[in-house]
């Protein structure tokens, strides 16, 4: 660990209301900004991509963002991928609620894909091999996250192959919504004792590292959501697409830390309940669709029931860090 360096807010702001829909309005606010932005970047009407597991963070994101195509008149078709090994965890239900709310409001600028995987079509030695070496990384929880990615982006590949989808280099997804809202449980690692009021003594807990006022550090990556994001962010890029996740942004970020926790949910029942409450107000306020709550779920529960196929143990990680440590 480096020494406990401080960390200072860039700027100072008041407090919002303790009001889970003013909460949600303002974040959702946030979110349309960072989307509006990130869009500024991305010249043509060439269609965008997004991974939709039915969870309030990439539902959000993906109603925040057809809205705002909409409002600035822009072209780009959105294409959503929900992948389903083997039937899939809870990921497919859901989704498909999503898209039946979505798709009367947006019409023919959305087409969304199922995506089907066999598990005997996976190679699981071979696929953390692969996952390893695009993400650099070897922490159990991130590292399964990146394999279903690796699986999704290698049907996509294929549909490309068989001439179903256009080439799409663009993708918005719903990364760092549970870091903004303190939305762990509180044994999220089993090595530490994190308690509630830790987490409301140190507002960026999960977004610079699980050390209070420390940044964990080693040869290959940062602490917190800075290294977390590796596990969508070196994927994509692996595959020629450059993602996007407008809930790491600093004015999401900003909103978050101005959300008046203790208040807002002064239990850890009331701190999970929290981000899907705020979430569906704001995205009512703003695109007229009550998108539902389903439970947290992280990207290779909710795609696989198969808890092996996504995922290393303690000798695999051991292994992955020799390799990437050479």
């Amino acid at each position: 660990l480096l020494p406990g360096p401080a960390y200072a807010r860039y700027q100072e702001s008041d407090q919002l209301p303790a009001e889970a829909k003013i909460v949600g309005e303002n974040y959702i606010k946030a979110v349309a900004e960072a989307c509006r932005s990130h869009l500024g970047s991305i010249s043509g009407g060439g269609p965008i991509a997004v991974s939709l597991s039915g969870g309030m963070d990439s539902s959000g994101v993906l109603a925040v963002l057809l809205q705002i195509l909409e409002e600035d008149a822009r072209s780009n078709p959105v294409h959503t991928f929900t992948l389903a090994i083997d039937g899939g965890g809870g990921d497919l239900a859901q989704a498909r609620q999503v898209i039946s709310l979505l798709q009367p409001r947006f019409g023919r600028r959305l087409a969304h894909h199922e995506i089907v995987v066999n598990s005997n079509e996976v190679d699981h030695a071979e696929l953390v091999r692969r996952t390893g070496l695009m993400i650099e990384d070897y922490r159990v929880l991130d590292f399964g996250a990146a394999m279903a990615g690796v699986v999704l982006n290698d049907a996509i590949g294929r549909m490309y192959t068989r001439g179903e989808l256009p080439t799409i280099h663009h993708a918005f997804d719903g990364d760092g919504g549970n870091e903004v809202f303190l939305d762990y449980p509180l044994d999220h690692w089993s090595h530490r004792a994190i308690a509630l009021h830790d987490i409301y003594q140190n507002p960026y807990l999960f977004l610079l590292g699980d050390d209070r006022k420390k940044l964990a550090f080693n040869p290959i990556h940062s602490a917190g959501m800075s290294r977390g994001y590796v596990r969508s962010f070196a994927v994509a890029r692996h595959y020629g697409v450059v993602p996007h996740s407008p809930l790491i942004d600093p004015r999401v970020i900003d909103v978050g830390a101005r959300m008046p926790m203790r208040e807002l949910a002064p239990t850890e029942a009331k701190l999970h309940d929290l981000r899907g409450i705020a979430v569906q107000a704001g995205v009512e306020a703003m695109v007229g669709v009550r998108l539902p709550i389903f439970p947290k779920a992280y990207f290779q529960e909710g795609c696989s029931e198969n808890r092996g196929l996504l995922s290393i143990n303690a000798e695999e990680s051991r292994e992955l860090k020799r390799l990437i440590l050479g």
